[in-house]
């Protein structure tokens, strides 16, 4: 695999790192973390470096009662009605669908 088929994630806020790359086999996305010295081999290698920051929400002061997943549950019936096999399949199509394309587009390079 070369360095190009890599990319490098860093944490801007907790300068935690991960790498990752695209599954010739299953063409998945495979995410790894490793230790520090790992991450500088990779990117001296010449792999793509990613930095992020954490969702600012997560930082909020949190008031009121968690969440259930009662509510996550009542709260999806809101939006798509009840459950059925067949949405359900839909569904996961749709993002299996989804993941291809996010893959072939964060990895153009492999094939």
């Amino acid at each position: 695999m070369a360095a190009r088929q890599v990319t490098v994630e860093i944490c801007n806020n907790t300068n935690e790192a991960t790498y990752s790359f695209l599954c010739n086999v299953c063409k998945l996305i495979v995410l790894k973390t490793t230790e520090d010295i790992v991450i500088e081999d990779i990117i001296s290698a010449g792999a793509r470096v990613v930095s992020w920051d954490m969702p600012a929400e997560l930082y909020e002061p949190k008031v009121g009662p968690s969440v259930a997943y009662d509510d996550l549950e009542e709260f999806r019936f809101g939006l798509y009605g009840p459950f059925s096999d067949a949405a359900i399949t839909k569904e996961i199509g749709q993002m299996a669908d989804h993941l291809q394309k996010q893959a072939q587009r964060d990895y153009p390079n492999s094939k």
